[in-house]
């Protein structure tokens, strides 16, 4: 993998930024994953990846719904399912 990385470049951002949102749901509170998703979704601005600069996009929209799993500790993952079986 590491090879890849080092041949695409995009695919090295990609790559970093996936392990950066990922650290979301490490921090201890509601304030840092803030902090957390406004860093990520400058970082995926700055890398002018198309991919990663809608998704970013879609973060600034949602930003508030995802940070709710710090006031609850509970996913909407299970109805979700649930509706995909259906």
């Amino acid at each position: 993998m590491e090879k890849a990385l080092k041949l695409h470049a995009d695919l090295a951002v990609a790559h970093t930024l996936k392990e950066l949102l990922s650290e979301l749901w490490e921090q201890d509170d509601e304030g840092d994953a803030f902090g957390c998703i406004i860093e990520w979704i400058e970082d995926a601005e700055w890398s002018q990846i198309p991919e990663m600069k809608a998704f970013a996009k879609t973060l600034r929209k949602h930003w508030q719904e995802i940070l709710n799993f710090y006031d609850a500790e509970i996913t909407s993952g299970p109805l979700e399912r649930i509706e995909q079986q259906n």
